[in-house]
């Protein structure tokens, strides 16, 4: 049988939320051995509304969103290796949840870690909602982690 622990997908937004939660996920990670695969996604939607309201490329739009993934990557990298934990930092484009749910799959993941977004914010309403659709939509267990307010591993560059 294998372990819950076994392989850990860990969807990353650059958010304060995810951030955390990418530092809880390098600690299970460490304590079980597992592997850790961490997800940038870079939401075509939301890529196509930045473009329009600032009124640029949606190429130039996704260039900047995609570096943002790779800097927020490579840093959640560096911090799971520093704990001993070997990180593969995943960036795909696509919408968040089908790609979460499609990478889960893809890599035989056993837990899905996820957090809860601070719901008082409109931002927060949208993330809830994709977490819900993967919880919904997931081929394995998804653990959703609730950060506490006064946690912080403020992401550093």
């Amino acid at each position: 049988m294998k372990s819950l622990c076994e392989r850990l997908l860990v969807p990353i937004d650059g958010s304060e939320t995810s951030v955390i939660v990418a530092h809880h996920a390098v600690e299970i990670a460490r304590q079980y051995g597992s592997q850790l695969t961490l997800l940038y996604v870079v939401d075509g939607a939301v890529r196509d509304l930045m473009a329009r309201l600032a009124r640029r490329p949606a190429t130039e739009v996704q260039a900047e969103m995609e570096e943002t993934g790779r800097r927020t990557l490579h840093h959640l990298a560096g911090v799971a290796e520093k704990q001993g934990v070997a990180a593969e930092p995943v960036l795909r484009i696509g919408m968040v949840h089908a790609t979460v749910v499609a990478e889960a799959e893809a890599r035989r993941a056993t837990l899905v870690i996820v957090g809860w977004p601070i719901e008082h914010e409109l931002r927060g309403l949208y993330e809830s909602r994709l977490v819900r659709q993967i919880i919904s939509d997931s081929c394995c267990p998804v653990l959703v982690l609730k950060p506490e307010s006064d946690q912080h591993h403020p992401l550093q560059m």
